[in-house]
């Protein structure tokens, strides 16, 4: 839920050149770039290769097969892994915030620079071009439309190795999550504080808290439609264009934004050049292939028995969807909700370009914030904004991953 620039601001306290190892190790260097960059995914490449995991059956436990470890866990494991990196590539790909700050040159930064610096949209769609070429081909490879193949989980470990995977977890949290937040404690400046800028950026909140209210429903409504029909394809063995809907993702908001901006001049939509509907629509189209993400894996995840069973002895559309396609997936769609509704909070890009005059998103009252006003002032915003925005989201998804488990 933090966003890029607010994330790379964290780091820059931290681990910036001003430091007294900042001579020799410093967020500014590619390899720390880089890892700071895959730390703001790590989450979601988790949640990805969660969602496809499998408990072993009792034959695992019963029979000693030999190379368990291969025939079993590894390999089983692998395509979920190609998966889970192909969906973080999308989404590295297209940040350009995050690597820019940090004063690492990328594909995505220069698309930016197009569109924003040189006011050249036809050069940004025409750089944009290649990657979602690139894009496209390693969705082909990994054969995504065949996305639900899941992994055997290994066999629990003895409790030493299990302690070793927690402190391992533990780390890649304290990295990913308590550095930024612990950059942002250190330049906070008490209560007092907090509670004004929760009152200064009240209006960007609402506006934000109301476009998540409206966007993610009609996004993971569009992509319970989308992952339901790659489900059914994958099932019958016949190939579908729905897995390319991921390749929205590698291309940059601010492609997309100056996009959907050329097509505001443009009927129908130029009857809502200056309203929100842009910005409503590109949020729930973005973010529409995540929520179809989700509802697939969930979707093989689920056993396909009942069914078939009703659909045999003629029970009727309506009672299997309310006594058994609804209770099977009611928490995936609980889980694609929270995560499309996060996503849309924090983003940024597409903001900055298509929010109409005389409202902002927190997201762009962050952004603006960082560039103009003091360390204090953002840290305060930030805090209050994080706490608005991700103690109801936290205590849900603890809700949600306990009963889907």
């Amino acid at each position: 839920v933090l966003p890029a620039s607010l994330v790379a601001s964290a780091w820059i306290v931290v681990a910036g050149r001003n430091l007294p190892w900042g001579g020799w190790i410093n967020v500014y260097q590619l390899p720390v770039a880089a890892t700071v960059v895959g730390l703001r995914y790590a989450g979601l490449a988790g949640l990805v290769l969660w969602a496809q995991r499998r408990p072993p059956g009792p034959a695992v436990r019963v029979y000693a097969v030999r190379h368990a470890w291969w025939w079993m866990t590894l390999r089983p494991a692998l395509r979920p892994a190609a998966m889970t990196w192909a969906v973080v590539l999308l989404m590295v790909s297209a940040e350009p915030i995050l690597p820019s700050m940090l004063l690492v040159h990328t594909y995505a930064t220069q698309m930016l620079i197009q569109a924003n610096a040189l006011l050249d949209p036809a050069g940004a769609a025409a750089l944009a071009v290649p990657m979602v070429l690139a894009a496209a081909l390693v969705l082909w490879a990994l054969g995504l439309r065949r996305v639900g193949w899941v992994w055997t989980a290994p066999v629990p470990a003895p409790s030493r190795r299990r302690a070793t995977v927690r402190c391992i977890a533990a780390g890649v949290l304290a990295l990913s999550v308590g550095v930024p937040l612990a950059g942002l404690l250190a330049r906070g400046s008490g209560l007092a504080a907090l509670g004004a800028a929760w009152r200064d950026a009240w209006p960007e909140l609402r506006t934000t808290l109301g476009m998540v209210a409206a966007a993610t429903p009609a996004a993971v409504l569009l992509g319970w439609l989308i992952g339901g029909h790659w489900y059914r394809a994958a099932l019958r063995g016949r190939r579908t264009a729905a897995s390319f809907t991921l390749l929205v993702l590698a291309v940059p908001p601010a492609v997309l934004a100056l996009g959907w901006n050329e097509l505001a001049a443009r009927w129908p939509l130029v009857a809502w050049r200056d309203t929100s509907v842009l910005l409503y629509l590109a949020y729930v189209l973005r973010f529409a292939p995540v929520a179809a993400l989700v509802v697939v894996v969930a979707a093989h995840r689920r056993r396909q028995r009942p069914a078939e069973a009703a659909r045999v002895h003629g029970v009727s559309a309506w009672r299997r969807a309310r006594h058994l396609t609804w209770p099977a997936h009611r928490w995936a769609a609980a889980g694609a909700t929270l995560l499309v509704g996060a996503l849309v909070a924090t983003e940024l890009e597409m903001s900055l370009l298509l929010t109409p005059a005389g409202t902002n998103t927190v997201g762009v009252r962050l952004y603006t914030l960082i560039h103009t006003a003091p360390d204090g002032q953002v840290a305060a915003t930030a805090l209050a904004t994080l706490l608005t925005l991700t103690l109801p989201v936290l205590l849900a998804a603890v809700v949600v991953g306990w009963r889907w488990r």
